[in-house]
This record gives structure tokens, sequence and C-alpha cells, in this order.
């Protein structure tokens, strides 16, 4: 398996039900935590879906390379999100 951009192995997280990511490494004490999701989208055919990405961190979201959306600046409280249409081509769709 290649490294992430973040020259770090990949590694699968996934719990059983889950609906969220939660890498939460700084209740004790602040720090710099950076880290790379991706996904495949399969759908049937070209569909527009309607998304919300919620993080308290500072984030860019791309759809098969190009930046669809983006929160610019960390907030812990409240937590921010952003709305954004995904245009999903025939078959796989990469999101990152």
């Amino acid at each position: 398996m290649h490294p992430s951009r973040l020259n770090v192995p990949y590694r699968v997280f996934c719990e059983p039900g889950a609906a969220l990511v939660n890498l939460s490494a700084f209740y004790a004490q602040m720090q710099d935590v950076r880290f790379d999701l991706c996904t495949v989208l399969i759908a049937p055919g070209e569909v527009d879906v309607k998304v919300r990405l919620w993080s308290w961190a500072a984030c860019d979201l791309y759809l098969n390379d190009v930046r669809v959306t983006s929160i610019a600046s960390p907030n812990y409280k409240p937590i921010q999100f952003t709305d954004v249409c995904l245009h999903l081509k025939t078959g796989q769709n990469l999101l990152y």
C-alpha cells in the first residue's frame, strides 16, 4: 500500500454502524491533527446529490480531483457546516 500524502500509511477506520469519523487527539492538550479521508461513491447514473459537511476542523472536500467546498478556519464550538451539491458521474466517484 502506498503512503498517504502525509507520508504515513493509510489505515482503515470503520466501526460497525458508524456514521462519523472520530479521530479526536486533543482532549487533554490542543494540538495540530492532520489526516486524510477518502471513499468511493458508486452511482448507477449521473445524479446530483445534496450533502452537508460538518467539521470542527479546517478542511477541503474534493470530488474526482476537483475541490467542491471547504471550511476555511477551525472552530471547536459551535461545529461548522457547509452545504454542497455533488455531481456524481456514472460509476465510481472518488470523494476525498
